[in-house]
């Protein structure tokens, strides 16, 4: 029996003190990683990268100093030798070339590289007569510019201004763009009245947009008219040619064809009834009424008195 107790202690015992390795075992396993770990893993899997950027970087950095260093890619250095191969400018005709050249007289001996597109076109906008305008590198060393132009709608009498000169002389568009008298071009356009250089824009695109409405609806007979006045919307006033004689034709606001086409087809009647008479209301409808009171009252005692005769 004692031998077996002994036995019994001298056997746990080992189980016993076997357990404390394994908890400390246990516990090492548990310890926190540490903090170095994660930005070190972090920093490895970014490696690839930032070397493929920092290579990416020096070819750029390469390859720009030899594009802007190369005289393969240099422009003329004067505008006399920047010919159309070399600056190849289509769609100016009212602007002169040599005044689409000097926006480019900066960049002229560089590389065309370091032409700044985007600010040349902004600069060729600001001219009056540039609709739109394209600015484009053709390697090695040719800029493309391409300009589409504004039309003019009709001659205005402006105040004179530095622009326009003294006279005031200029044309305008049909978004009420005011344009000097361009170098050179044929214009067989009307002349506009009641728009001014120091109306806001909207206003003046407000009244040549009357007055193109005016010409639309005048038909065949817009051919004839050689003046418009728009100096009261309410109340449009246009210069008529028939048979060698010019008469003023108030129109109104509204129905100008209507109002047009009945004046055309009475003419005859009208010519005979006031020779004198050079100026017409035509704002009633089916109505055509003489606008100076003094011709008035004249046409109408001479109608009365041949309606008098006739019936003698």
């Amino acid at each position: 029996m004692g031998r077996s107790r002994t036995s019994q202690v001298v056997m746990d015992w080992p189980e016993t003190g076997s357990a404390e390795p394994q908890s400390r075992q246990g516990r090492s396993r548990t310890r926190p990683p540490s903090r170095w770990r994660s930005p070190a893993r972090t920093l490895l899997g970014l490696a690839p990268w930032l070397l493929a950027g920092a290579a990416g970087a020096w070819s750029w950095g390469h390859l720009k100093r030899f594009l802007e260093a190369d005289p393969r890619f240099r422009l003329p250095a004067t505008e006399w030798e920047a010919g159309p191969q070399a600056v190849d400018v289509r769609g100016a005709h009212a602007i002169p070339r040599q005044e689409v050249l000097e926006v480019f007289r900066p960049d002229l001996g560089g590389s065309i590289f370091r032409v700044p597109l985007a600010e040349r076109r902004r600069q060729l906008l600001a001219m009056d007569w540039v609709a739109d305008a394209t600015v484009a590198r053709r390697w090695p060393n040719r800029l493309e510019i391409r300009i589409r132009e504004r039309r003019p709608v009709a001659f205005v009498v402006a105040e004179a201004t530095a622009s326009a000169g003294e006279g005031g002389a200029m044309l305008i568009d049909a978004e009420g763009v005011l344009l000097r008298w361009p170098a050179q071009g044929e214009f067989s356009l009307p002349v506009l009245w009641g728009v001014r250089a120091s109306q806001p824009a909207q206003e003046r695109r407000g009244r040549v947009r009357l007055m193109l409405e005016v010409l639309g609806q005048a038909g065949p007979l817009a051919s004839r008219i050689s003046e418009v006045d728009v100096g009261d919307p309410r109340n449009v006033a246009v210069t008529l040619v028939l048979e060698d004689r010019a008469v003023r034709l108030w129109l109104g606001r509204e129905n100008f064809a209507a109002r047009l086409n009945a004046f055309r087809e009475y003419y005859g009647q009208i010519a005979r009834w006031a020779p004198e008479a050079r100026t017409f209301d035509l704002r009633v409808d089916g109505q055509v009424r003489v606008a100076d009171a003094a011709l008035a009252q004249a046409v109408e005692t001479g109608r009365n008195g041949k309606g008098e005769q006739r019936a003698r």
